[in-house]
C-alpha cells in the first residue's frame, strides 16, 4: 500500500485501507482477483506445479469448479455472465506433464530398490542371529 504509488504508508495504517478497499468487492470482483492468481500462479497453463524435491511435486489443476445457481436477491441487470476459461494442453504444458511422470517413476524405483535392499538387509540380520 501506498500513499502515491511510490511512498508507503505507515503500517498501522496498511490493515484498515486493505479492509475498506475489500470490504466493496463483491463476488464478481472477487472472482475477479481469483483469475489474475490463478493466471498469474500457473503461468496460463492447466496446472500449478510445485516442486519439493526429487519425485516429490504437488500438482495443482487450473480448471475451477463449476455449477449453476440462481441469486433471487440479483436483479437481472446486475447479473454478470462468467466463461469459466480452462487452460488448454499446449506442447510445453504436456512435456512438463511428462517430465513429471518420468521423474516421479524414477523415484518410485529408486525407492523400491531401497526397500528391496532394506529388506535383504533385514532377512540377512535374521538369519545370523
Amino acid at each position: 500500500m501506498t500513499k502515491d504509488g511510490i511512498e508507503p504508508i505507515e503500517s498501522e495504517l496498511v490493515g484498515r485501507n486493505v479492509t475498506r478497499i475489500k470490504a466493496r468487492m463483491f463476488n464478481y470482483d472477487l472472482l475477479e482477483e481469483i483469475n489474475f492468481w490463478r493466471d498469474y500462479l500457473s503461468d496460463g497453463r492447466p496446472r500449478i506445479v510445485l516442486h519439493f524435491g526429487p519425485g516429490q511435486n504437488l500438482v495443482l489443476s487450473t480448471t475451477m469448479m463449476s455449477s449453476a445457481v440462481e441469486w433471487p436477491g440479483i436483479p437481472e441487470e446486475y447479473a454478470k455472465q462468467f466463461a469459466n476459461v480452462e487452460y488448454e494442453e499446449d506442447l510445453f504444458s504436456s512435456a512438463e506433464k511428462a517430465a513429471l511422470f518420468e521423474e516421479s517413476e524414477e523415484a518410485n524405483g529408486d525407492r523400491d530398490e531401497e526397500e528391496a535392499a532394506e529388506e535383504d538387509l533385514d532377512s540377512d540380520e535374521d538369519s545370523t542371529a
